[in-house]
């Protein structure tokens, strides 16, 4: 009689465990490397978009705003938000050094929400000017 018990268990034990193989949808593990490059490749297309949110960005990559920080962090030691302002600042440099645009037209291509938000954005990562960066590559 115990044999039979134990028979019935382990048969419907295992009937369960066939059920929930058959049945499990689990998320595929996406390689965090290919991620935080699909990030980047979004946030390098979008760049010059004003409004650029760091949810729009990590629903866009299909992560939480938490995750995309942490790995983020983890990957290059800054935020992803710095990370696109770094993005603007290179964008503004290059134009700067380039062409002959305004700066509120600079400003308006890269991203920047006007002149002074670009100088602002210059001053705290570069510690100069974009005139100063104008000024040093006119010469």
């Amino acid at each position: 009689n115990n044999e039979q018990h134990t028979t019935i268990l382990i048969s419907l034990f295992c009937a369960i465990i066939v059920q929930f193989i058959r049945n499990y949808r689990g998320k595929s593990v996406k390689d965090e490397n290919w991620t935080l490059n699909k990030v980047i490749s979004i946030m390098k297309a979008r760049a010059s978009e004003q409004g650029l949110s760091l949810a729009g960005i990590a629903q866009t990559a299909g992560m939480s705003p938490r995750t995309l920080l942490r790995r983020f962090h983890a990957a290059f030691g800054i935020g992803p938000m710095e990370y696109l302002q770094k993005l603007r600042v290179g964008n503004a440099v290059t134009l700067l050094k380039n062409t002959s645009l305004t700066n509120e037209n600079i400003a308006s291509q890269c991203g920047f929400y006007n002149a002074s938000h670009m100088w602002r954005t210059f001053k705290r990562q570069m510690e100069c000017t974009p005139s100063d960066i104008r000024r040093k590559y006119s010469s």
